[in-house]
């Protein structure tokens, strides 16, 4: 289907919305990821997070020092 969206909105493509100058999980991902995480898949998820959003970097070390705390 041809649709004409601003490009300000975002195009949603493959878990992500990608904006002009940056791109995003979508929120659905975000959960699937909290969800998941665990120590054997941490590097995995890390890496995953930084191509799309920075700021969640932080998030995700912080939720790695509770698990590794929680040992």
């Amino acid at each position: 289907s041809d649709i004409i969206i601003k490009t300000s909105r975002g195009l949603k493509f493959l878990g992500a919305i990608i904006y002009p100058d940056s791109r995003r999980l979508n929120k659905r991902n975000q959960r699937r990821l909290k969800r998941r995480l665990n120590l054997s898949n941490l590097a995995s998820y890390r890496g995953f997070i930084k191509q799309y959003e920075f700021k969640k970097i932080r998030e995700i070390n912080y939720r790695s020092l509770d698990l590794l705390n929680d040992i």
